[in-house]
């Protein structure tokens, strides 16, 4: 059983400590693309005590310039190799190529739930919209996504990848069947797709809007890391910054308002 991918650590390839591996699937289709090492705490032990190592070397005396100089031969290696760079990351993530060869930057609740089939740190799960334009706006957002195309990376209609693997697909979708059952009203989406036979056997998911929940609710309070956020609206101002600040966790939040003045004071 040969190992693809070994740990990157102090400016050399290993094969760390252990022998512990673990196969790596391509989402799209679920065949196998080979097999990468496991780290574990020696691996991360020996990456700290490197970077420490480098602070307290020529890096850490370098001006801004030099630094700056470096990392710029770095994209340059990066651009050069381009090619293989995009295609190791279809393979890996799913991600429809159109959108894998470009930053992701979220424009609007649209792209900020459900860029990279919601599987970003900065992805949107908690939508609230003011009441008075309540309606349109999730049937605005209802027709986005409904109109995302799932399918094969290099076509250039798709637009939604899947899911990294079988096992996150079955945590998102225990989150979708909670929603079901503590009585959320499904705006779009809930389930799997029906993919072609050569997709079939991929992570694939709807995305998926609900609103109707509690504000306790579990499918609301954590992070399901999915393409699905829970739309409620809001009357007043200091409503919708109670309700956005009401979590454990230091998340990344957004504000999109006609009226610059308002959002400078929110």
């Amino acid at each position: 059983m040969s190992v693809a991918a070994r740990h990157f650590i102090d400016g050399a390839y290993t094969s760390g400590s252990g022998n512990r591996n673990f196969e790596n699937f391509n989402p799209v289709n679920s065949a196998s693309l080979g097999f990468v090492l496991e780290g574990g705490a020696a691996e991360v032990d020996a990456a700290v005590a490197a970077a420490k190592a480098a602070l307290s070397g020529p890096w850490g005396v370098m001006s801004v310039t030099e630094r700056a100089e470096l990392l710029h031969k770095v994209t340059d290696g990066i651009t050069a190799r381009f090619d293989e760079f995009l295609a190791a990351e279809v393979s890996d993530t799913g991600k429809p190529k159109s959108l894998a060869a470009h930053i992701d930057i979220p424009r609007g609740a649209l792209r900020s739930v459900f860029a990279n089939c919601g599987q970003v740190c900065l992805s949107t799960e908690r939508i609230y919209v003011e009441r008075p334009i309540f309606d349109e706006f999730t049937a605005r957002l209802k027709a986005g996504a409904e109109a995302l195309t799932p399918g094969a990376p290099e076509d250039p209609n798709t637009n939604l990848g899947p899911l990294i693997s079988q096992e996150h697909r079955a945590k998102v979708t225990s989150y979708y069947a909670r929603a079901k059952e503590k009585g959320a009203e499904i705006i779009t989406g809930g389930g799997v797709p029906d993919m072609p036979d050569a997709l079939a056997g991929g992570s694939w998911i709807e995305p998926t809007i609900w609103t109707g929940l509690g504000d306790q609710s579990t499918v609301i309070r954590e992070e399901i890391f999915g393409p699905c956020c829970h739309i409620r609206p809001f009357d007043e101002e200091e409503e919708a910054v109670a309700l956005a600040n009401d979590t454990p966790y230091g998340l990344c939040c957004s504000l999109r308002t006609e009226n610059l003045s308002r959002a400078h004071r929110v």
